[in-house]
């Protein structure tokens, strides 16, 4: 009778663990489904399915069979336990081993190799497709960025992303080495395993809610060194307002210090929490065990060599919980920044889509006129601030007549550069129109009437060679060079200028020179003069400008030397967004 109520209690005790099963299943199941949508909302995953021809099908099947590879060793060496103790250990059991470590070598390195290749020829195609868009963008698009942060995307965290994707690849490794090691579980001991899927039921909705609290922390600490790194460029920008006032530098020095504050304490509360995370995942791994080995041999007994197996197995899946656990948190700065890239290519589409196009090369002949006249009639351009007007230039009406040489002269703000984008073609008017030749330019026409112009702006920036001329003899630079003074500071070879830690004035020369190389038939100069010393001055408006329009160039020259007004054959002033004639 008493072997009776025994089995009678044990089936009880079954009972109720399969009753307790089904119920974690179904937990596990519904938490299965919204971790399956998540992952396939997972940025990486979605820069994989666009942009790789990877073989995403075999790695996925290498990371399968390294985990079950894995699975394999943990099994031979349960099994070889038993056959030492009944000394029957042969061969064929460390050959066996063997294989499965070989397996999962093999595998793994084929599946994480062949992931970061795909993820780094992924993210060269974003790069170079988002880097080409830009390049068809409006010139006020990339003004209103705010600089070269809102490119971040563009710059930054490669080596992250080839990080990410080993984590992708160990997790889907952790993930098909839990399933194997459930598996075998069952076959082992069912009232464990449904055990161990009782706990994770109640772990993972608790572990999904911390990491995405954790997420939160690490993108406010990634804010935090974004507006560090943005400060720091300000003082480096501003380094003689820092030296020149020590209230401004401590001010600066205040402001760095707070902002560095901000970023350690948040930085230490995703830390902690993150230890947190990876404790209590490691915790858990010993509460299984505790359970396996205490809890279920006294519910449903078992066998020393069976709690054995389990204890061992239980402890092996320690490991693929804690990679999963650990890896979550760097798989959501992955995310994010993928979903960066993807969110910085739909800001560029829409100003593509606003945009007239890439200018297309010069179609002008060499020696004969690109023009005759241009005509502003009425010209308008008004910027906006959030909605609200902040500064209008126009109506504008302005006739350019070819190998004329003219000044524009205006205070700071008055709109002398929106007038030159506007006349160049680098803004499209808002109002009024543009003519060549009698021909209104339009958005079609327009990418190639800028090909008449060569500019030199007050914030030109000089790049180290001169693109778009890879047939020019550097010996005819070098020569240039000479007669601007720079021979004993710079040379240029076939890799391009030898040094630009040059002067403002300085390379201010080399980009009129750059300019003049271009060959274009109408040169626009902005306040060139202004950071020369005297006697290039001197040179720059009695020989070079008279120079110049003696071969036939139309020159518009933005200057503040009165004193040399005279060489112009017009002055224009600016004032308040309009323009008029004076005498020179």
């Amino acid at each position: 009778m008493g072997a009776c109520l025994s089995r009678a209690t044990a089936a009880a005790l079954e009972t109720g663990h399969e009753r307790r099963a089904r119920r974690a299943l179904l937990r596990l199941g519904r938490i299965g489904h919204q971790l399956r949508a998540g992952a396939m909302a997972l940025s990486i995953v979605r820069l994989f399915a666009r942009e790789s021809d990877a073989p995403r099908g075999q790695i996925v099947a290498m990371a399968g069979l390294a985990g079950a590879a894995v699975t394999l060793m943990m099994m031979v060496v349960n099994a070889s336990a038993d056959r030492i103790a009944a000394g029957q250990l042969g061969l064929e059991t460390p050959a066996l081993f063997l294989l499965a470590w070989s397996i999962n070598n093999g595998a793994q390195r084929y599946a994480a190799t062949e992931s970061v290749r795909a993820v780094e020829t992924s993210l060269r195609r974003v790069r170079l497709r988002v880097a080409e868009k830009v390049r068809r963008c409006g010139l006020r698009f990339v003004e209103g960025q705010g600089g070269l942060a809102a490119f971040d995307p563009l710059l930054r965290d490669a080596g992250m992303l080839s990080q990410g994707v080993l984590l992708l690849v160990r997790g889907a490794k952790s993930v098909l080495m839990l399933a194997c090691a459930l598996a075998y579980l069952f076959w082992v001991s069912p009232a464990s395993a449904l055990t161990l899927l009782l706990v994770l039921g109640v772990l993972l909705p608790f572990l999904v809610s911390h990491f995405r609290i954790t997420a939160g922390e690490l993108s406010r600490a990634d804010a935090a060194d974004a507006r560090f790194a943005d400060r720091m460029a300000g003082q480096l920008a501003g380094f003689k307002e820092v030296m020149a006032d020590r209230r401004v530098g401590d001010g600066v020095a205040a402001e760095l210090a707070g902002l560095c504050r901000q970023t350690e304490a948040v930085r230490r509360a995703s830390n902690r929490r993150q230890m947190r995370e990876i404790l209590l995942t490691r915790g858990a791994g010993y509460l299984v065990l505790a359970l396996v080995v205490f809890l279920v041999p006294a519910l449903v007994p078992a066998s020393a060599e069976t709690v054995l197996t389990v204890t061992a197995t239980t402890l092996f899946l320690t490991d693929p919980m804690l990679t999963l656990a650990s890896a979550l948190p760097m798989m959501a700065k992955v995310d994010a920044a993928v979903g960066a890239l993807y969110d910085l290519e739909v800001r560029v589409d829409k100003a593509v889509a606003a945009a007239d196009g890439l200018t297309p090369g010069a179609t002008f002949i060499e020696g004969r006129p690109a023009f005759e006249r241009i005509v502003l009639d009425g010209v308008g351009f008004r910027y906006a601030d959030g909605g609200t007007d902040a500064f209008a230039v126009g109506p504008l009406d302005l006739t350019l007549c070819r190998g004329e040489l003219v000044f524009i002269v205006g205070g700071n703000g008055s709109g002398k550069s929106t007038l030159l984008k506007l006349l160049t073609g680098l803004y499209r008017p808002q109002a009024g129109r543009v003519l060549l030749d009698g021909q209104a330019i339009d958005d079609d026409t327009r990418p190639g009437y800028r090909t008449r112009f060569a500019t030199v702006f007050t914030d030109s920036h000089l790049f180290e060679r001169l693109y778009g001329r890879p047939e020019i003899d550097p010996a005819d630079v070098n020569r240039g060079l000479a007669e601007l003074g720079l021979a004993e500071k710079t040379r240029y070879t076939a890799q391009g200028f030898s040094n630009l830690a040059l002067s403002t004035g300085q390379k201010k020369r080399i980009a009129l020179l750059a300019a003049l190389l271009k060959e274009r038939p109408i040169l626009v100069l902005d306040e060139l003069a202004a950071d020369q010393d005297p006697d290039f001055r001197r040179h720059f408006y009695e020989d070079v400008l008279p120079a110049l329009k003696a071969d036939g160039l139309t020159v518009i020259c933005v200057t503040h030397d009165d004193h040399w007004f005279y060489v112009a054959d017009r002055v224009l002033a600016v004032s308040d967004g309009r323009l008029v004639e004076r005498a020179g």
